[in-house]
């Protein structure tokens, strides 16, 4: 999995992002697996600043068939919720 974050808040605290990103791969509506959750401080500057984030996620083991990535990050200092949903197939 590959996202980039565009626009992340700086705490006044640390003067860095603090995002939290929860994947949860869903099939047939239910849940496949436990969710994968992430934290995002270190911002990239080029071309313009951003949070990149690169994850394998392991699919072993689950029944051939169709997926949903469902995607939340948040922004913890400015409180925004985006949610993104990404369908994938399994095959054997």
């Amino acid at each position: 999995m590959l996202l980039a974050i565009y626009n992340a808040a700086n705490s006044p605290e640390t003067g860095k992002p603090l995002v939290r990103v929860s994947v949860r791969l869903m099939k047939d509506g239910k849940p496949a697996t436990k969710p994968f959750d992430y934290v995002l401080t270190e911002t990239e500057g080029d071309p313009i600043p951003h949070l990149r984030f690169a994850e394998y996620i392991r699919l072993a083991g689950l029944a051939p068939g169709m997926y949903t990535a469902l995607v939340e990050a948040k922004d913890m200092v400015t409180r925004k919720l985006l949610k993104q949903e990404a369908p994938f197939e399994i095959v054997n």
